[in-house]
């Protein structure tokens, strides 16, 4: 019975990746 636990972490992959993206984008759009 791991199929709850996977889709827990994949989930959470998708999160981290999420966030991942949109900090590059900020950091894209807005100029340092």
């Amino acid at each position: 019975m791991s199929l709850p636990s996977t889709r827990i972490s994949v989930c959470r992959n998708v999160n981290t990746l999420r966030v991942q993206n949109m900090s590059s984008m900020a950091r894209v759009t807005q100029p340092p």
